[in-house]
């Protein structure tokens, strides 16, 4: 079986309809011929979760990185407030808007150094045949460039 990297910021147990393309990839790449090893980031502060996205990918090889994202950040910073609303749902549009200033194209750039580390790593220990990236955000499709380019890997970008 040929073995497919798949390069995604948001991935189950990620909600929502931005993580069901590349699910179900993941699900049904397998009947093709192609068995695909999960990069994406650890636990982020999201509006949406479902585990029971997990059930659906339950051989999947997922390999999850750290990052330097707001996003990341903001999952530290809920793991010591004690409220149960979270703060991406009370944060006010201003401060959202602030911080998207900062981070115009991509706030997940912080994500890219700890995913091509770990993204080289798979490569090598498994014998990668292609390489599959997601678009959002743009960093994932940078990090798939940069590995194709590396290790002369054919690359499919999703859009």
């Amino acid at each position: 079986m040929k073995k497919i990297l798949i390069i995604s910021y948001f991935f189950p147990p990620l909600g929502g309809p931005g993580v069901q393309r590349v699910l179900k990839f993941v699900k049904y790449l397998p009947d093709f011929g192609w068995e695909p090893i999960v990069l994406t980031v650890k636990n982020i502060e999201y509006i949406a979760y479902d585990k029971s996205l997990l059930k659906e990918i339950p051989n999947a090889q997922i390999h999850r990185t750290e990052s330097l994202d707001p996003m990341r950040l903001l999952y530290f910073l809920e793991k010591f407030r004690n409220k149960k609303s979270r703060i991406y749902t009370e944060t006010s549009d201003a401060k959202r808007s602030f911080f998207r200033d900062i981070f115009p194209i991509d706030s997940k750039i912080g994500w890219l150094p700890f995913a091509y580390h770990e993204g080289c790593k798979l490569i090598k220990e498994n014998a990668i045949d292609a390489l599959f990236a997601t678009v959002g955000p743009y960093s994932s499709s940078i990090l798939g460039y940069k590995l194709a380019e590396k290790f002369h890997i054919p690359l499919i970008i999703d859009y």
